[in-house]
C-alpha cells in the first residue's frame, strides 16, 4: 500500500523529498505510471519514454527468472 504514495500515482516524483526519489525509482509501479502518464498526456518524469520501457521489461526478466528457477528447484516443472 504505500508504495502507491512514491510511485507517483497521487503526486509527480519531481515533488517527492530527496530521500524518497531512489526508494521511488526501485518501485516497478513507478515506471508503469509514467508510461501511463506519458500515453496519456504526453508528458513524462524521465527525458524519454524508453526509459521506463527498458525498466519495466527488465522487472519483467528478472521476474521470470526468479520464478524459473523457483519452480526448477521445486521440481514442479
Amino acid at each position: 500500500f504505500p508504495i502507491l504514495f512514491i510511485s507517483g500515482v497521487f503526486m509527480p516524483l519531481s515533488q517527492l523529498p530527496y530521500w524518497l526519489k531512489p526508494l521511488a525509482l526501485t518501485s516497478p509501479l513507478t515506471y508503469v505510471v509514467e508510461l501511463l502518464n506519458f500515453g496519456v498526456t504526453g508528458r513524462s518524469e524521465f527525458t524519454t519514454p524508453l526509459i521506463p520501457l527498458l525498466a519495466g521489461l527488465l522487472f519483467l526478466l528478472a521476474s521470470w527468472l526468479l520464478t524459473e528457477a523457483t519452480f526448477r528447484r521445486r521440481a514442479y516443472a
